[in-house]
């Protein structure tokens, strides 16, 4: 059986093509192509696809730029078992990639590339691989020396920021307090600002949100490293 590719990207020039050389492939099925990711589980429901090929930047149920990584976080949450996400990337913008990866992305697609290497990845993903350029896994493996979502972490002050650092190493308030010679009070008072900041209700969550987990992304992408 074909595998059957969904594509979400708002760029003609660059959708059109990916629509003609699955179309033209015996292996591989069109199951839509649209230029925002709009409704993405209603069209997953509707179409039923195998391999996701997702925009970064793309128009979508949330107000930002990046409504694609969104847009994969949902997929992963409903079908992480059923459907993978490829995303395709120009590649300037680090960060939205190791968002995307924690959002759930199992594969990337450095836009430009052959079409022979479109169709090996979407099959090497399909049978259950990962797949990323060289240049991809080496911004990855550069990455995880110093994992941190450094939009949300502009978010806080320096200080708060060191404070959320050492609740991510496991120490407690008063431990907190001598480690960076501040009063509890202060280290208490600096915690209630960063869930404020962040929109966050505990410290997991906290955690979370500015600092990504390696051993995720080394889990998902492992055939690279």
């Amino acid at each position: 059986m074909p595998i059957n590719v969904m594509i979400f990207e708002d760029n003609a020039d660059y959708r059109k093509p990916l629509v003609q050389l699955i179309e033209a492939h015996p292996e591989l099925k069109l199951a839509g192509a649209y230029a925002a990711c709009w409704g993405v589980l209603q069209k997953i429901e509707q179409n039923r696809p195998d391999i996701i090929l997702m925009d970064i930047e793309l128009p979508g149920d949330t107000p930002n730029k990046d409504a694609g990584i969104d847009a994969t976080r949902k997929v992963y949450e409903t079908h992480k078992n059923e459907i993978d996400v490829i995303m395709l990337t120009a590649l300037n913008d680090d960060q939205k990639i190791f968002e995307s990866i924690c959002a759930g992305a199992n594969g990337y697609l450095v836009k430009g590339i052959s079409n022979e290497d479109i169709v090996r990845t979407i099959k090497t993903t399909y049978d259950g691989g990962s797949n990323a350029s060289p240049e991809v896994a080496r911004r990855i493996l550069e990455f995880l020396r110093n994992p941190v979502n450094k939009r949300k972490a502009a978010l806080l002050s320096p200080r708060e920021f060191d404070v959320l650092n050492a609740i991510r190493m496991g120490l407690s308030v008063k431990m907190i307090a001598q480690e960076l010679n501040l009063a509890t009070g202060t280290v208490q008072t600096h915690t209630k600002n960063i869930y404020k900041k962040l929109k966050v209700n505990n410290k997991v969550e906290a955690v979370n949100t500015v600092f990504f987990n390696p051993q995720k992304i080394m889990s998902r992408f492992k055939n690279l490293f």
